[in-house]
């Protein structure tokens, strides 16, 4: 290094050391020390809501920014170099900024001259002015700190401080022409956008618009629009953004270069925008409402070009209200493309809101039906309190008047929401293809009328599709469009007119009134009678026997407020179709019931008690006959013998079916108290096994055919399948002849189950043949003191088979008391199979017990 050089650095280092000096002590020294901490503008509130202007200065470039309109949210517009819409965003953060301009350090000329110059303020980098409400501000932004880079010296105009802050606020305002600029090509909310045109050059058109909430295709076709999609459309122009090197020219003197003569696409968004708000407004007094602004519509047209040239993937693109060409992706082409119309057209056949709905009507050949929603007052409710005490309620209107069933007309309104359109048949048909499709003279027209004089929505349903009873033909009243729609049992209920809105409940009593249940199905008849108390039912025919307590809740709960799935028919000149005429199944319910008052005074009169004070009792009789299983569903036709609703044909579930079917004999085949037992034995054509329990102990010994210990678990899993041990079918209600035993394998058992029991008497289970219907397997059983027979699942026998082996403890199994896989005969069968078996079929007959056990007790509470 020379030495001039040298001179020259230590004069730099000179100078830059008296500058710091300078200026570094002149801050540490002045009084306004205290500033530290404060905001700039401390003296204004909600700075960034209220500044109405923006100006920067700079030396290299000036800009201008107002505010449109006075909401936070209200969009910028630039003035100055140009005239174009703002980035929000961009000078929004500008006036937070200036509201956040936080002190760090400040410098004040009461201590002591000050020059500008020393700070960079006196020929700025930056002027910012900006207005809030009436008040102006300025302030200058000079240089940087030399001690630090990342905070700056600043001055508000007509103040003699300088102070020192962070060097954000010159970042925010140090930026280019097109950072300034707004580069979404529109800005609309989504739900503020009332119509979307699509003009292609050479491709389908799309025009659609907004009713409320739903959307209208008018172009390519006349229908109702689906939302998503079309919304889907909406947002890709919406997202629509400017790159910041894309902004072309400010001035289309030559439509051709951009491809802007002959546009490849327009796109025209209709949307719904606030007037801005007078000055007027924003002057009232504090504390008074301000109206909103009334809503106007704007519109925005957007065309697109050419390929940009030079630039892949872009093409020019241009409002029609700015002078401005700029530039944008080529995939918004593709994102438009309309495709396949179907695509854009919605499935829903009726578009409403449930709740909107006061009012039904069908015409069908047979005459009108309306249901109308009136207010009823409610029950208990005190009219003079003048509180709204009214309900709504369906009425029958025409062709009667009377209450319609609540549930019924909802479903009806809920189903007709529901329908989906499968098929887009004919948008312009003429007089032959409604004829095809039943919709000449239409099978029903179903009107609706909303509340708050939102108008009416009428549709007509014409034929059943012949290839699909689900599917039939129909079109919105006063629209050309014929669809097929797809929905179960919909046309077919419709037709059904009166009933459709009738009362789904066609039997009601109270069990505790039942005396007697009749079920006869084919060429057998149960009858059970209540015994000694509520809860204990008595099996008199086809034999005495007690009954199976759980079946026979089961059924009188499934029948004592039984609803109809849906009603088929009334008065049908012919049962034969439903199977009515021959019933499959007949439930009789004999009843006793309490005589009920006519009046509340009557309750107290002598003639509607008897003789010891109690409400007298007056027979009844419900019958419910089960005919054929309907088509195609699970369900069966039914109809009461009596009462109001005798006439009616309806359908009942697949379940409550199988419910009445129900085998009422009890099932228990035997029962015993395990800790009673003393004795287990298996008798076997060939040989007995018996285990004797250990008097005072819980161990088992083999008493024959030898002596020797016994397995406990072995003997317990014989025990656990006693304890009851049930059918899981009724073969016979009696067999006890040994021709009638024989088909059973009972007249010659494979073997038999005895228990001792301390007191002396004995319980035996004969185990008769296999018995097989369909893939299930069972095990035909009897009680020795029973006349039934059973059928038990085959797992439950091979429990109860035992080997001597199988119950022996061998020297190998001391302290052990495990069971063995190995096979034994017996004479016969090997035990292995059985314990294959028994672990699941053990489970499952003690899972299905507890099951209908806590039925029971549901059903009892």
């Amino acid at each position: 290094m020379n030495w001039k050089t040298t001179v020259a650095l230590a004069v730099i280092v000179l100078f830059g050391s008296l500058y710091i000096f300078v200026v570094e002590t002149q801050q540490e020294t002045t009084s306004e020390l205290e500033d530290k901490g404060k905001k700039v503008f401390s003296d204004e509130k909600s700075l960034s809501d209220h500044v109405q202007k923006i100006a920067i200065k700079r030396k290299d470039a000036e800009f201008r920014f107002e505010r449109v309109g006075s909401s936070t949210d209200a969009p910028w517009k630039m003035t100055e170099p140009l005239k174009a819409r703002a980035d929000k965003s961009e000078v929004k953060a500008i006036a937070s900024a200036l509201e956040d301009i936080q002190i760090k350090n400040a410098v004040s000329g009461a201590d002591k001259e000050l020059k500008l110059g020393d700070y960079g303020l006196e020929s700025p980098r930056a002027e910012v002015s900006f207005s809030s409400g009436s008040k102006e501000y300025q302030l200058f932004v000079g240089d940087s700190s030399p001690s630090d880079e990342d905070e700056i010296f600043v001055r508000r105009s007509g103040s003699d401080r300088v102070y020192l802050v962070p060097k954000s606020i010159y970042e925010k305002v140090n930026k280019s022409l097109t950072d300034y600029r707004d580069k979404k090509v529109v800005d609309v909310e989504r739900d503020k956008v009332l119509s979307l045109k699509l003009d292609w050059r050479d491709k389908t058109d799309l025009l659609a618009s907004k009713t409320a909430s739903e959307w209208q295709l008018a172009q390519p076709v006349d229908d109702y629009a689906n939302k998503t999609k079309l919304e889907g459309l909406i947002d890709k122009v919406r997202d629509l953004k400017i790159d910041k090197e894309d902004f072309y020219s400010e001035n289309m003197d030559d439509p051709a270069r951009f491809g802007l003569g002959l546009p490849q696409l327009a796109i025209t968004l209709q949307g719904e925008v606030k007037a801005p708000e007078s000055k007027e407004g924003k002057e009232e007094e504090k504390g008074k409402e301000t109206p909103a602004a009334p809503a106007g519509r704007q519109e925005w047209t957007i065309l697109l070009g050419s390929a940009v040239e030079g630039k892949s993937g872009k093409i020019y693109a241009k409002r029609t209200d700015e002078p401005t060409i700029f530039g944008v992706s080529d995939s918004i082409l593709k994102d438009l493309e309309v495709g396949n119309v179907k695509d854009f057209r919605s499935t829903d056949f009726a578009l409403f809101d449930d709740d909107d709905v006061n009012k039904v009507e069908i015409k069908l050949v047979s005459g009108p039906i309306i249901v109308e929603q009136v207010s009823k007052e409610k029950k208990g409710s005190d009219s003079k309190s003048g509180s709204s005490s009214d309900e709504k309620v369906w009425k029958l209107t025409q062709p009667m008047e009377r209450e319609a069933d609540k549930s019924a007309v909802d479903s009806f309104i809920d189903a007709l929401d529901e329908l989906k359109i499968e098929n887009f048949v004919h948008e312009e048909p003429g007089e032959k293809e409604l004829e095809a499709c039943g919709l000449t003279t239409p099978s029903a027209a179903v009107t609706l009328t909303l509340k708050d004089d939102k108008g009416s929505l009428a549709y007509e349903l014409g034929k059943v599709d012949e290839s699909n009873i689900e599917q039939f033909y129909a079109r919105r009243s006063g629209r050309k469009n014929v669809f097929l729609l797809r929905k179960k049992g919909f046309h077919r209920d419709v037709l059904t007119g009166l009933l459709l809105f009738r009362k789904k409940q066609v039997i009601e009593f109270s069990k505790s009134d039942v005396q007697k249940l009749v079920v006869a199905q084919g060429d057998r008849t149960v009858v059970v009678k209540k015994g000694k108390d509520e809860w204990t039912w008595q099996l008199t025919q086809p034999v005495t026997a007690p009954a199976d307590n759980s079946n026979v809740d089961n059924i009188l709960w499934g029948i004592n407020s039984l609803e109809a799935v849906r009603f088929v028919a009334e008065s049908p000149a012919d049962l034969a179709p439903y199977g009515l005429d021959k019933p499959s199944v007949r439930v009789v319910v004999e009843l006793e019931e309490a005589e009920k008052a006519e009046k509340k005074e009557d309750e107290d009169k002598d003639e509607n008690k008897d003789d010891k004070g109690s409400k007298k009792k007056i027979p009844r009789t419900v019958t419910l006959l089960v005919g054929n299983k309907a088509a195609d569903e699970d369900a069966y036709f039914a109809r009461l013998e009596e009462g109001k609703d005798k006439d009616v044909v309806f359908i009942i579930s697949q379940s409550k079916y199988d419910t009445l079917t129900k085998e009422l004999h009890e099932r228990e085949v035997v029962d015993i108290t395990r800790s009673e037992v003393k004795q287990v034995t298996l008798q076997y054509p060939d040989v007995t096994v018996t285990c004797e329990k250990q008097e005072g102990k819980e161990e088992w010994k083999l008493s024959a055919p030898r002596q020797a210990d016994a397995k406990k678990t072995e003997v317990e899993d014989i025990l656990d399948e006693l304890d009851p041990l049930k059918g899981e079918k009724l073969a016979s209600y009696k067999a006890t002849e040994a021709s009638e035993l024989a088909p059973y394998g009972l007249d010659k058992p494979e073997f038999s189950v005895k228990v001792g029991l301390k007191d002396g008497k004995d319980k035996t289970v004969h185990i008769g043949a296999l018995v097989k219907e369909g893939t299930e397997e069972y095990y035909a059983v009897r009680a020795a003191d029973k006349d039934a027979v059973y059928l038990v699942r085959k797992g439950v026998v091979a429990t109860l088979r035992k080997s001597e082996k199988d119950l022996t403890k061998e020297a190998s199994d001391a302290g052990q008391d495990q069971k063995k896989p190995e096979e034994s005969g017996a004479g016969k069968e090997g035990a292995s199979a059985g314990d294959q078996e028994k672990s699941g079929a053990k489970a499952t007959e003690t899972d299905k017990d507890d099951e209908e056990k806590e039925d029971e007790g549901d059903k009892d509470e």
